[in-house]
């Protein structure tokens, strides 16, 4: 669906154009072009999503303590693109972003209540056209019109009850009372003291995998396939299994602990809000630690099916021939400035991991460090295969990144967009609204209008020292907040954003 052309400001269209080099660089990717004498044949794309991966918490990030072999030997073999970020901290607004290429405020989505437009049209209508087979197993929270194939988690749930009557979800019927005072709100009942409970569970990143695998199998060897598989962790409830549990339970992880004094009085209101809802403030060291384990444990069983499912791809002799994408739909706080979850635009929400890996095309071990969007996916997944880019899909194409375009070639330029979970804008609570800018070294950020932030990402990562507060930066918040609201509709920013 393309949006309405008073969504469209003159500098989105100037700060995110289609890179005009884009497909000038495809031939440094291994495409021959038009004029070659035999047609290659499309590839394929398996695009690989999680739910609620923190960027950093991976091995091919630099964390040690992470057990994630698949990812580090996709990104290995791949591109890893450490500065990317979501659309949105939520989970349907930033997949919905993800399979049009367009921002919230244009695709009309901001909460995770499903209500799409009926003729949305996304990444699979567009690859449909020119004869790709589709599929989505797994997470949907996204439009799943246009694909051929959909087996969402509740299907699965149903073929493993069927079979298995006695079975239950991970995490279900364990003792309310055993878990942390604030841990029902945000469904992290801790595993690693509690144990994942008795009898069959189902765990759908096993129904991903095998079901992935008979459907790679079953089709059409003649066309290429566009398959979207999409895992529920390491997204709550944490509780993975036994095995990867029992890797972590006496790990000492370093984490951020419980907020102090100094940093409450430093929070912005909402946040401080938030943390007393989910009741948060009263987490321990302790519990703070058992949820991150968790955490880590899910992550380490998420990679593990991952890694089944790249072993698929190589049994099926497919891997060659397979743009295959990684990344996940937001980022999680993990107890850093004493949250947990998203719905917060700190780089622990909004940042996210992402990988590209194409055998002969993508180089192996590129290390990019540019700032990207999800915005720009869609955009480049449909240039690297040749497939016609709509007018209506945004971003920039990541290819010349990709082979190496030199660095003055592209600006670091991110968008972030919260609207505190609600499915009709009109709804959001102003002071909940949250607009995010990362401009190069420095990002930007305004809950509400009430309080703005400006943080230097470079120096300081963590996002401790608010430099709004700071009379000497006061042009660049001013200049920064302006270029926001020449991207940003009036409708949103009035609410969002606007000076008080």
């Amino acid at each position: 669906m393309s949006p309405p052309a008073a969504d469209r400001a003159d500098l989105t269209r100037r700060s995110l154009l289609k890179s005009a080099g884009a497909l000038a660089t495809l031939p440094a990717l291994g495409w021959s072009g038009a004029c070659a004498a035999t047609p290659q044949r499309k590839p394929n794309i398996l695009f690989i999503i999680t739910d609620q991966h923190r960027y950093d918490v991976a091995g091919f990030a630099g964390d040690s303590l992470a057990v994630t072999p698949a990812l580090d030997g996709l990104a290995a073999a791949g591109a890893t693109f450490t500065g990317a970020y979501c659309q949105s901290p939520l989970c349907v607004p930033a997949r919905q972003s993800l399979i049009t290429g367009q921002r919230p405020f244009q695709h009309g989505t901001y909460g995770n209540v499903l209500q799409f437009p009926e003729d949305q049209r996304t990444i699979v209508h567009h690859l449909a056209a020119e004869g790709y087979q589709t599929a989505m197993i797994g997470k949907a929270h996204v439009n799943t019109a246009g694909f051929a194939y959909v087996l969402n988690k509740g299907a699965m749930y149903g073929e493993f009850k069927r079979a298995n009557p006695d079975a239950r979800r991970p995490g279900e019927g364990l003792p309310e009372e055993s878990s942390a005072p604030y841990t029902p709100a945000i469904w992290a009942a801790n595993p690693l003291t509690m144990g994942p409970g008795e009898g069959p569970v189902h765990y759908m990143e096993h129904d991903v995998v095998e079901h992935s695998k008979r459907w790679l199998a079953d089709r059409d060897p003649e066309r290429p396939f566009f398959l979207w598989a999409s895992f529920v962790r390491p997204h709550p409830p944490r509780f993975p299994p036994e095995e990867w549990c029992a890797r972590f339970r006496d790990v000492q992880i370093p984490n951020w602990g419980p907020a102090g004094e100094a940093e409450e009085r430093e929070m912005f209101v909402f946040v401080r809000d938030m943390r007393r809802v989910l009741g948060l403030d009263r987490a321990t060291a302790a519990d703070v630690l058992g949820l991150v384990r968790s955490y880590y444990a899910s992550v380490a069983f998420s990679d593990h099916c991952i890694g089944e499912l790249l072993a698929a791809l190589d049994a099926l002799d497919l891997a060659g021939d397979t743009l295959v994408v990684y990344t996940s739909d937001h980022g999680e706080m993990l107890g850093q400035h004493g949250l947990f979850g998203k719905f917060t635009l700190y780089e622990g929400a909004t940042r996210v991991p992402l990988i590209l890996r194409w055998p002969g095309h993508v180089p192996a071990g590129r290390r990019v460090e540019h700032v990207v969007e999800h915005l720009d996916l869609v955009r480049t997944m449909l240039e690297l295969v040749r497939v016609p880019v709509p007018s209506h899909v945004e971003g920039r194409s990541l290819a010349p990144l990709l082979a190496g375009a030199p660095d003055a070639d592209w600006e670091d330029l991110a968008v972030s967009e919260m609207y505190n979970g609600r499915a009709n804008f009109a709804e959001a609570p102003r002071d909940s609204i949250g607009l995010m800018l990362r401009e190069g070294r420095f990002k930007f950020v305004a809950y509400g209008g009430a309080e703005r932030a400006l943080f230097d990402i470079a120096e300081d990562p963590e996002e401790r020292r608010n430099l709004a507060r700071d009379p000497t930066f006061a042009g660049r918040v001013e200049a920064m907040q302006g270029r926001l609201e020449a991207m940003i509709p009036e409708r949103v920013f009035v609410r969002a954003y606007k000076r008080r």
